[in-house]
């Protein structure tokens, strides 16, 4: 069970310190007031982070994963050759630009 909190705080905003307050909250997404105001007091700021573009990164680094690990199961089957080493190869590059590129933009 979590600590108690014994100390109330309460303030007054004029309306420019309340519209600060509620356009700060917002953009925090926080899930409500009261947790920004704690995660502010605790912290001093609030990291909110978009994972999109990281979370497309990872979906091609999996189909890569797949495909160089298709590529050894074959060659360790059939014996190796120059096709799919050169393969295996091409893969590791393309998987390499796809991750600098990711980088790049976060």
């Amino acid at each position: 069970m979590g600590r108690a909190r014994k100390h109330r705080v309460e303030f007054c905003l004029d309306d420019y310190e309340y519209e600060v307050l509620q356009r700060n909250f917002k953009a925090s997404g926080c899930n409500s007031m009261r947790d920004y105001i704690f995660e502010m007091c605790r912290r001093g700021y609030i990291l909110n982070v978009n994972y999109d573009g990281l979370k497309n990164v990872s979906y091609e680094l999996n189909a890569i994963g797949t495909n160089i690990n298709q590529i050894a199961h074959r060659a360790n089957a059939d014996g190796y050759n120059n096709a799919m080493l050169l393969a295996l190869s091409n893969q590791c590059r393309e998987m390499q630009k796809i991750v600098a590129f990711a980088f790049r933009k976060y």
